[in-house]
C-alpha cells in the first residue's frame, strides 16, 4: 500500500512538472485598470490545450474561445470575454505531449 501511493505520488508530481507557465498576461494577482482584449499564457514545455474557463465574481462561468490551438503550442493569445471590473478567474486544461493531463488557474482583477 505505501509503494502504490509512493508512486502516485511521484506520477502526480510529474504531470504537474511537464508544463508549468512561464508567465501570463495579465499576471497572477495582478490589478489592471481595463478588461484586456485577450490574456496571453507561455508555458515551460507545449501542451494540447483542451479547456480555459473564465470566472466573474458577477457572472456565470464561461469557456473561452481556444478553436485556434488545435495542435501543442506553448504560447496562447485568448479572447476574452469583457465581464467589467471585479475578479476574474481563468482555469485551463491541457494534455502534454506525452498524454499527461496538466492544469492550472490563475486570476486577476480589474478595477
Amino acid at each position: 500500500m505505501r509503494n502504490l501511493l509512493v508512486l502516485l505520488l511521484l506520477f502526480a508530481g510529474q504531470a504537474n512538472a511537464h508544463s508549468q507557465v512561464n508567465f501570463t498576461e495579465p499576471g497572477n494577482g495582478a490589478v489592471v485598470d481595463a478588461v484586456p482584449d485577450k490574456v496571453e499564457m507561455s508555458l515551460k514545455s507545449k501542451l494540447r490545450m483542451i479547456k480555459v474557463k473564465m470566472t466573474h465574481e458577477d457572472h456565470p462561468t464561461v469557456d473561452l474561445d481556444i478553436s485556434a490551438y488545435k495542435s501543442f503550442e506553448d504560447s496562447f493569445s485568448i479572447p476574452m470575454n469583457k465581464m467589467g471590473p471585479g475578479t476574474y478567474k481563468l482555469e485551463w486544461r491541457g494534455l502534454g505531449v506525452d498524454g499527461h493531463a496538466i492544469s492550472g488557474e490563475f486570476t486577476f482583477e480589474v478595477e
